[in-house]
């Protein structure tokens, strides 16, 4: 395994385009890729494909682009947003550009979906919709701090640590809840 000793995590594989991608630990991706990407370009080189060695954080943020800007196409559920994603499909402009035909065979579609679905993502791109980044927020609170890499001193310097605010929302709920109580005798 030229790419030990990191532990994989994830392979996905891409067959038509003859490429790889490797999903490993946050800690493990400098490993993974090994000194000036020897072990990147030795793989490579053994298996005769692309490779793409990304780490889970970065991951979580590609998949939840992907959502995000197929969730913006009226008529895709969460559900199919996976399936496209999970066919290569990340974009509105993907979805705009491929067939009816290539995108009914994606579970979930059929002709008619798929045929609406391209409409729609026309009309988002159009819009400008599709242009819009994805609001920092649709990543979870561990994904953003391993992309960020912040400190717990930029956490203060946002309005404070996570324990901090956690122990406010829950004074906050037990006094909401305390007014409540008193309210309703």
């Amino acid at each position: 395994n030229a790419l030990s000793p990191a532990e994989i995590q994830k392979v996905v594989i891409d067959d038509q385009n003859k490429a790889i991608q490797v999903v490993v630990a946050d800690e493990n991706l400098s490993v993974a890729i090994g000194k000036r990407g020897q072990n990147v370009r030795l793989a490579s080189q053994l298996t005769k494909w692309k490779l793409d060695i990304v780490s889970e954080s970065e991951m979580s943020k590609r998949l939840a682009e992907a959502k995000y800007q197929l969730g913006l196409i009226p008529g895709v559920t969460e559900t199919m947003a996976m399936a496209l994603y999970q066919n290569g499909i990340e974009k509105v402009a993907d979805v705009a550009e491929i067939s009816a035909e290539d995108l009914a065979t994606v579970p979930g579609f059929d002709a008619a979906k798929a045929a609406d679905a391209i409409k729609n993502a026309k009309e988002v791109i159009a819009s400008g919709k599709a242009a819009a980044p994805m609001p920092e927020d649709m990543l979870d609170y561990a994904t953003r701090k391993k992309l960020n890499k912040n400190t717990k001193a930029e956490d203060k310097a946002e309005g404070g640590d996570v324990n901090s605010i956690e122990a406010k929302l829950r004074a906050e709920l037990a006094a909401a809840a305390q007014k409540n109580k008193g309210d309703n005798n």
